[in-house]
């Protein structure tokens, strides 16, 4: 990962500031949990209204993350070797998955893991329900785990 995975905090001492890594400090929670964006994944993210879009949802899934006392470096995932994940979260690889439904829950946490890289997934849901619930145990029988939250409602709940 080039030294990435070992970065959690450093020189920048104010949000928004300048780190000698690459990265910004873009948010820091009242719980403790801050957010350090690589720049590369800022300066991709004036791109297009997609890449803007893209952006936007994993930032605040890293900020919702953040505001539970985690530690969060948003990565530019084309620059990775190792895959192409999302975030390291408390230093762990994690891939960010927004869903609507239940319907491809386990195959976006299996290509998560298997395609993509990551040691687990974070997923935000719109809702949340028992479907939803025997699919997360589906990935967790496959030895798939991660968390979940409801987009709008606050904490993770670990699977």
């Amino acid at each position: 990962m080039g030294g990435r995975g070992a970065f959690m905090g450093g020189s920048s001492g104010s949000v928004g500031g300048d780190s000698s890594l690459g990265y910004d400090k873009t948010y820091e929670s009242e719980n403790g949990g801050t957010v350090y964006t690589e720049k590369s994944r800022i300066k991709q993210s004036k791109i297009n209204k997609q890449e803007k879009n893209k952006y936007e949802k994993e930032n605040d899934m890293c900020k919702h993350l953040a505001d539970n006392g985690h530690d969060i470096i948003h990565l530019d995932d084309r620059k990775l070797k190792d895959g192409s994940y999302d975030i390291l979260l408390d230093g762990e690889k994690a891939e960010l998955k927004s869903l609507k439904g239940a319907s491809n829950i386990v195959r976006e946490g299996k290509d998560a893991i298997n395609k993509q890289g990551a040691d687990f997934v974070v997923f935000r849901f719109d809702s949340f329900s028992t479907k939803m619930k025997r699919e997360i145990e589906k990935l967790v029988d496959s030895h798939i785990h991660g968390c979940y939250y409801v987009k709008g409602e606050s904490g993770l709940q670990w699977f």
